[in-house]
């Protein structure tokens, strides 16, 4: 996509976005709290410190990167680049504002987790290796 093209998509979105707030904020305006919470210290640092609960954090993160390493080099780099893509921003935001252990705020991740275990559940049932799409 041209530069001109993303940065129009990009303004778009962003005055969609600005519009739809704007219009949950109008609706919503009567309810208490406020227009972003930060959490980064009661939630992530007090979760985080429990030593149980960081073992389980890390125990889950290496589940996925135990079902996504075997098979990284041969999944489309489409798939690769847009993972992290999505999770810095998924992650960045868990951490500061929200749970980090509340899994709903990762949906986004979801299509992309599943899509890049594919060439590891076919290593796994012999299918082999072949070279990454597209190269």
């Amino acid at each position: 996509m041209k530069r001109r093209s993303l940065a129009l998509h990009l303004a778009l979105q962003i005055a969609l976005w600005a519009v739809v707030k704007a219009l949950i904020s109008h609706a919503y305006r009567g309810n208490p709290g406020s227009f972003l919470e930060f959490h980064l210290i009661d939630h992530t640092v007090a979760y985080l410190g429990h030593p149980g609960r960081l073992i389980g954090f890390l125990a889950f993160a290496a589940l996925w990167a135990g079902l996504l390493a075997p098979g990284w080099r041969l999944s489309p780099r489409f798939l690769q680049k847009g993972l992290f893509v999505v999770r810095g921003p998924l992650v960045g935001m868990a951490l500061v504002f929200g749970f980090v252990d509340e899994t709903r705020g990762y949906y986004e991740a979801v299509p992309f987790l599943v899509l890049l275990m594919v060439p590891t559940i076919k290593v796994a049932l012999g299918g082999g290796e072949k070279e990454r799409d597209g190269e």
